[in-house]
C-alpha cells in the first residue's frame, strides 16, 4: 500500500533548509525531526505503508537548498512528485492519502482511504476568555464535508475534535518527531522557557509584560526561543518592543535566534516549565517536544496539544485565562517536586497511538471501487 500526501508543504524540505539566507547552518540534518515526515515514517515503520509520495509545487525552492527528492529507509521509501495532474493516484485504487488543505483534490479519489489535518485558527468570544477554532466547521462547510468522504480525521487534541461534524470519525494524532533522540538529563538553568515565532498572535510580548507585572515571576530567569529576526521582517519591530521591555525592566531572560532541533531540544531539557501563551494554535508542536522532555507545561486549555497532553495539577496546569499565567508558573516552580511529567512517556508512546489509526484503515471496504 502506498501513501499520497496531498498537501504541498508537508514534508522535510523544512526541516533540511537553512535557518537564514545567509548561513549554511540548517534546522537539521534529519528528515525525520520535521513532525509531518515522521507520521509518514511510522506508517513505514509498523508496516500499514511500503512507500510515500508527497506531491509537491517548490522544485526550484528544493534545488536551491539541495534538499533531497527521496529518502530510502529500511522500512521504504519516501519520494517528492512534481505531478500535480496526480496521475499516479488515479490509476490506482485501495490506497491510503493524506492532506490537510487541498481537500478538493481528495475528494476526486474516493477509491482510496482519505486522512485529513485541519489547522484549527480561533477568535475571541465576548467575554475574551476563550477562543474558538472557528476555521474547523467553516472548512467542513466550505467543502462539504461529511463521512461518505473523509474516512478518518486526525486531530491535535480533544478539544479541536469538539468542534468536527459528528459523522467524521476523528482520533487524537499529536504532532510526534524524532527531535525525542536529543533529549538529555541536565541542570536546569532556566525557570521557565518559551518556543516561538515572533507573531503578533503567539504573545510573546504580553507573556513577558505579565511577568514583569508579577513580583515572583519578574525575578525568574527565563528563556525565550525564537526565530531568526532580520530588519526586513514584519515581526522586526515586534522582536525590538520585546527586547525594550526587557532592558526597560531589568528582567533576567535569555533570548536565543536561529538555533537548530538539537539546541532547541537541549535547552527545553534545561528549563523547568514549558509556557504556551499563543492566543490561538492548533499545537503547538514545542507543546509535545516538552512532555516528551518532561518539562511540566503551562498552556491554555484551546491549545490543541496541550489538551492532548497536560493533566492539571500532574505534568502541567492548564487555564482559560492568559492572566492567569504568573500564578500558575509560581505554582508550578513553587511545587515543582510534586509535578510528575513520568506519565508522558505512555501518552506520547507511538506504538499505543498508532493502533486506532490502523484499525481505521482496516475498516474501509474497498469492494465497491
Amino acid at each position: 500500500m502506498k501513501l499520497f500526501v496531498l498537501s504541498k508543504s508537508l514534508y522535510w524540505r523544512w526541516i533540511l533548509r537553512p535557518i537564514d539566507s545567509n548561513s549554511d547552518k540548517r534546522f537539521s540534518s534529519d528528515p525525520l525531526d520535521e513532525h509531518h515526515t515522521y507520521f509518514y515514517y511510522l506508517l513505514l515503520k509498523y508496516g500499514v505503508v511500503d512507500e510515500v509520495i508527497v506531491y509537491s509545487d517548490r522544485k526550484k525552492k528544493n534545488i536551491l537548498h539541495k534538499i533531497p527528492d527521496r529518502l530510502d529507509f529500511p522500512e521504504g521509501k519516501m519520494r517528492i512528485s512534481y505531478d500535480l495532474s496526480y496521475a499516479e493516484i488515479r490509476e490506482s485504487s485501495n490506497q491510503l492519502i493524506y492532506c490537510r488543505d487541498h481537500v478538493d483534490d481528495a475528494r476526486l479519489f474516493p477509491q482510496h482511504f482519505i486522512m485529513c489535518k485541519f489547522v484549527a485558527h480561533g477568535f475571541p468570544t465576548n467575554n475574551g476568555l476563550r477562543w474558538i477554532p472557528f476555521h474547523i466547521p467553516w472548512l467542513c462547510r466550505k467543502y462539504k464535508i461529511h463521512k461518505s468522504f473523509i474516512d478518518l480525521q486526525l486531530s491535535e487534541g480533544p478539544y479541536n475534535r469538539r468542534f468536527f461534524p459528528k459523522n467524521i470519525v476523528s482520533i487524537d494524532w499529536p504532532s510526534l518527531s524524532n527531535q525525542k533522540q536529543y533529549i538529555n538529563a541536565m541542570e536546569k538553568k532556566y525557570d521557565w522557557i518559551c518556543i516561538s515565532s515572533m507573531n503578533p498572535r503567539k504573545r510573546v510580548l504580553s507573556l513577558v509584560k505579565l511577568i514583569s507585572k508579577h513580583k515572583y515571576t519578574r525575578v525568574l530567569k527565563g528563556c525565550l526561543v525564537v526565530n531568526k529576526i532580520t530588519s526586513r521582517e514584519l515581526n522586526a519591530s515586534h522582536f525590538n518592543k520585546l527586547i525594550s521591555l526587557i532592558n526597560r525592566n531589568n528582567l533576567d531572560i535569555k533570548i536565543y535566534q536561529g538555533v537548530d532541533c538539537k539546541e532547541k531540544i537541549e535547552l527545553l531539557c534545561q528549563s523547568k516549565v514549558y509556557v504556551s501563551p499563543a492566543a490561538e494554535d492548533s499545537g503547538p508542536r514545542t507543546v509535545i517536544e516538552a512532555g516528551a522532555a518532561e518539562v511540566p507545561v503551562l498552556a491554555l486549555k484551546h491549545h490543541g496539544s496541550a489538551s492532548f497532553l497536560v493533566k492539571n495539577g500532574i505534568n502541567g496546569e492548564l487555564t482559560w485565562r492568559f492572566k492567569k499565567f504568573p500564578n500558575l508558573l509560581k505554582k508550578i516552580i513553587t511545587n515543582y517536586d510534586k509535578y510528575d511529567c513520568a506519565v508522558n512517556q505512555k501518552l506520547l508512546d507511538e506504538a499505543l497511538l498508532i493502533k486506532p489509526l490502523i484499525k481505521h484503515i482496516k475498516r474501509k471496504d474497498f469492494s465497491e471501487y
